[in-house]
């Protein structure tokens, strides 16, 4: 199978080297740990490489996960600890979702072109959709209670979802870098 993961991107953002060399080293540390970590979990594997750098993966979800994303984000997690450094404080997570894609695929698979704030995760077998109020806990309760060190999350929203966009940046603006990236270039 190709790589089950709706969500564009999940990036280790490292937060204490001294220097870009330091940072690179860390972050190859990181990417290969990672990887060690999905090659040795049953049902997962790395497919190949994503669109920004990351690791493009099938990751097999575990009881309670809505999406495969929650277990790759508790992967990145341990291999931030597995390689000796602090989650959120050597080290956190960058995320983009690329949400526009997900209200893009949910528009699609329902023949619905101007549904707003609707979510479709649509590369896993169970196609799982959420709306925006359901998205946004979603992050939260990834940050706050699943205690994954999230320091940013670019396009969380799509790009026309409004609502979406005033709802992270009111509940989670004090907390990570909200970043709109198809709000201001595409």
């Amino acid at each position: 199978p190709n790589s089950n993961i709706s969500m564009q991107e999940t990036m280790f953002n490292p937060l204490s080297p001294k220097n870009y060399e330091d940072a690179q080293e860390m972050t190859m540390k990181l990417q290969t740990r990672l990887q060690e970590i999905i090659e040795a979990a049953e049902g997962c594997r790395v497919m190949g490489i994503g669109l920004e750098g990351g690791l493009a993966p099938y990751i097999t979800k575990e009881a309670g996960d809505i999406v495969p994303e929650q277990r790759l984000w508790r992967m990145a997690k341990q291999a931030i600890l597995d390689c000796g450094y602090v989650p959120g404080v050597d080290v956190a997570i960058a995320l983009d979702p690329a949400s526009s894609e997900l209200e893009n695929a949910y528009r699609e698979e329902n023949n619905d072109p101007k549904a707003i704030g609707m979510y479709l995760f649509w590369r896993d077998k169970e196609k799982v959709v959420m709306t925006r109020d359901e998205l946004y806990d979603f992050f939260r309760k990834t940050i706050e209670d699943d205690d994954i060190p999230i320091v940013s999350i670019e396009d969380g929203f799509a790009e026309d979802d409004d609502a979406g966009w005033k709802l992270i940046q009111q509940g989670l603006g004090d907390k990570l870098f909200i970043i709109g990236d198809d709000s201001v270039t595409t």
